[in-house]
């Protein structure tokens, strides 16, 4: 079948729309998961700096009731906070909200020096969860 010469300029232009589309659509996605990225990072330090900001009194008064009624509330703030915990200097926990206990590994993994006043990373970089540390004292 022979296509006459109209039929291949649209023919032609169609494909370029198409691949053009194609193009932009995987922009524009990438530009949108860095965007949430970035949104949920902040909001992880946004919710570490409020969470150590209102521990700073227990920790001083070693209120651990109080201390963990705190990170309760805070793990049970969103769908998207998955634990919550403090450590002392030592990196010994002081609360946590781990059933069956702490799981030692998190005591290094993010943690945030004295110069740092907090700390972000992400799991994973095709798993878009981000761990946020903040220093309370």
């Amino acid at each position: 079948m022979k296509l006459r010469f109209r039929s291949k300029i649209y023919l032609g232009m169609a494909s370029l729309l198409l691949l053009l589309g194609i193009v932009i659509l995987f922009l524009v996605s990438r530009i949108m998961t860095e965007s949430l990225l970035e949104e949920n990072r902040d909001r992880g330090i946004s919710i570490g700096v409020n969470l150590a900001a209102r521990m700073v009194e227990p920790m001083l008064a070693m209120d651990f009731l109080r201390m963990k009624t705190l990170i309760d509330q805070t793990a049970t703030l969103s769908d998207d906070i998955f634990y919550t915990f403090v450590l002392d200097a030592n990196t010994n926990p002081l609360v946590h909200t781990f059933k069956g206990g702490f799981p030692t590994d998190l005591k290094t993994i993010n943690s945030v020096s004295d110069q740092q006043r907090f700390s972000s990373a992400r799991n994973r970089p095709c798993w878009p969860v981000t761990r946020s540390s903040r220093t309370i004292i």
